[in-house]
């Protein structure tokens, strides 16, 4: 592993882990029902910031369902997309 990615890394599963902590010790004082609808909006918080700051690298558009299924370069917050679309689905 290079060193440089070693601190991206490190700061990756800190925030994760502070995020889990902060997750648990909401469900200790609020309701079920109130606290996992607003943790679920994580993943469209990562789109949006995506959209917003990686521009120049991933590409996130609204295409046709059937296009994106067979497109292979598309980005992958496209991609983050359609697996959460599928998995609200179920």
């Amino acid at each position: 592993m290079n060193r440089q990615c070693f601190w991206w890394f490190l700061a990756a599963g800190l925030t994760i882990s502070v995020a889990i902590v902060c997750i648990y010790y909401a469900l200790d004082l609020g309701k079920v029902s109130v606290v996992i609808p607003i943790a679920s909006t994580g993943p469209f918080f990562s789109l949006i910031l995506a959209a917003t700051f990686l521009h120049d690298v991933e590409r996130v558009t609204s295409k046709d369902r059937s296009q994106r299924c067979h497109d292979r370069r598309r980005g992958g917050a496209a991609y983050a997309l359609e697996v959460i679309r599928a998995i609200d689905v179920l």
